[in-house]
């Protein structure tokens, strides 16, 4: 797995395991059953595509979509929580501003 704890500008499309520290500017989008854990902050929204594992420990500043994916929250969506298909855990501690539908 890929650990990165820099700032990644725009949106990205994740298509390797890849844990980040640090910051993604835009959007990301997990695709092509990647592992995605997020320990720092996404400012976009965040899409986890069918077969893709998601943990969420830090922050997402729009909303997460589960399109089939597997998405664990334990940190905070400032937006939605959009589970349109899929496993979705949210965490006791985790928080969710804007309501899950």
């Amino acid at each position: 797995m890929e650990i990165n704890d820099g700032k990644i500008e725009g949106d990205r499309t994740i298509e390797n395991d890849l844990r980040l520290l640090g910051t993604i500017t835009g959007s990301a989008t997990v695709a092509h059953g990647a592992v995605f854990e997020l320990h720092g902050t996404v400012f976009g929204n965040v899409v986890v595509e069918e077969g893709d594992t998601v943990r969420l420990y830090g922050t997402v500043s729009g909303n997460v979509t589960n399109k089939g994916g597997h998405l664990d929250v334990f940190g905070t969506i400032e937006g939605q929580l959009i589970k349109s298909s899929g496993v979705t855990h949210l965490d006791a501690n985790a928080t969710v501003g804007c309501g899950i539908t």
